[in-house]
């Protein structure tokens, strides 16, 4: 069974069994792990077209942005980072590199026992530099994305917590390559595109 099934079934299991904590974020520090939207907003419903009318592969993003988040909360209000990078160094040709930083803020609209809903705004910017089909180092390339996530976060203690969310993301592609989608000259907004995983996390709670 692919792992995007089985974790769905985890997490319910979990949450079956867990007792409820009603708990108080405020003057924390999270740290853990997200996926954010971009990171599979990307998946096509429908089939693409060329300019002819024949079906066309999907772009194919050179960053799948999740990575190490970091979570501060003053109050009802997040203040939040996510990065992730990679470097390739082979022996032969140039390095090569991909990564992306997030920054965010989170605000907690619902509270209840053991369960916070915040609604949230991102702006991603991820790079790539990469060689080419000749072997050639091309120049960088830099691409930005937007966010606004509905975010659910339930608590298995005070400390530990996993997170989902859902929601928009804006895609702004210029003549280059965007790193973050894949695409080009243009403005793209996807809702819900993605699998389950997207926006899925973990923070565990400091101070």
């Amino acid at each position: 069974m692919p792992l995007r099934r089985i974790l769905p079934l985890c997490c319910f299991a979990l949450l079956c069994a867990a007792p409820a904590y009603a708990e108080n974020v405020d003057g924390k520090l999270g740290v853990g792990f997200e996926e954010t939207l971009t990171g599979t907003a990307q998946r096509q419903i429908g089939v693409l077209r060329d300019d002819t009318g024949q079906a066309s592969a999907a772009p194919v993003p050179d960053v799948r942005p999740a990575g190490l988040a970091l979570r501060y909360y003053l109050g009802n209000v997040g203040i939040e980072a996510i990065a992730g990078f990679g470097w390739h160094m082979p022996d032969t040709k140039a390095m090569e590199s991909n990564g992306f930083v997030s920054l965010g803020l989170l605000y907690n609209v619902f509270r209840a026992p053991s369960v916070n809903l915040a609604l949230g705004a991102r702006v991603l910017t991820g790079w790539a530099k990469l060689d080419t089909a000749s072997g050639n180092a091309e120049a960088m390339r830099v691409g930005v994305t937007a966010e606004i996530p509905l975010r659910v976060e339930y608590f298995f203690t005070p400390a530990f917590a996993i997170a989902g969310a859902v929601g928009p993301v804006l895609s702004f592609n210029r003549g280059r390559t965007n790193p973050l989608t894949g695409g080009t000259h243009s403005f793209d907004v996807a809702l819900a595109r993605g699998d389950f995983s997207g926006g899925i996390g973990f923070s565990y709670y400091f101070f």
